[in-house]
């Protein structure tokens, strides 16, 4: 088994302490330098110094074997964007963690994984939950494959003025909004919000179920 752990604060580096005791592989983005060298002292596990929710730090991390990545850092919006990445680039299973319940409800509405709120997570409470998926083979199951595409909404003008609500009724049939970018502010998606030139809109396309 093959855990990549976002962020590793108190919680990612508790859990893959747990997880390394139970001889299962694995990797932690962190984005502080000075935190992974800490990490690199404490624990036997792959650190990869970088953003998470860049592609090109994911596949350093080999995103594409996981059985399972989590989302752990204290941003909700990089605990999603990594989450759709890594699902998009192969990991089989998702797990984040979200504070701001419209983040939880955006998680749901698209399918992406489990959520845990900050409350819910413990170390031991995790790393249980992933050794009785991975004794019963769950980690196989009701896997879903995401298609992540980003709206430049400056290269269609058609879109400007629009709001993200009749953006949406436009969409094909199991697409939905995930995330909208306003250079590198993220923005959580409203039907009221207007689209401007300079917005970026994150949407995913679920493509069924593998079994």
């Amino acid at each position: 088994m093959y855990v990549v752990i976002a962020g590793g604060g108190a919680i990612g580096e508790a859990l893959a302490q747990r997880l390394r005791a139970l001889n299962i592989d694995v990797a932690i983005i962190e984005i502080d330098p000075k935190v992974c060298e800490e990490l690199k002292h404490h624990l036997d596990v792959k650190v990869i110094n970088g953003d998470a929710t860049k592609t090109s730090t994911l596949l350093k991390a080999q995103i594409e074997g996981a059985d399972v990545f989590l989302a752990l850092t204290g941003r909700d919006d990089v605990n999603v964007v990594s989450s759709m990445l890594a699902k998009h680039l192969g990991a089989r299973r998702v797990i984040i963690r979200v504070d701001k319940p419209t983040f939880v409800e955006v998680c749901k509405s698209i399918g992406l994984g489990e959520v845990f709120r900050p409350a819910q997570i413990t170390a031991t409470r995790i790393a249980g939950r992933l050794m009785g998926l991975y004794l019963t083979d769950l980690l196989s199951l009701s896997e879903r494959y995401l298609n992540v595409e980003e709206l430049d909404v400056s290269s269609k003008p058609e879109l400007v003025g629009k709001t993200l609500g009749e953006l949406a009724k436009s969409l094909p049939e199991n697409t939905h909004i995930a995330l909208v970018m306003q250079g590198s502010k993220p923005i959580i998606p409203r039907e009221d919000l207007g689209l401007k030139n300079g917005m970026k809109v994150i949407v995913v396309r679920l493509r069924g179920v593998r079994g």
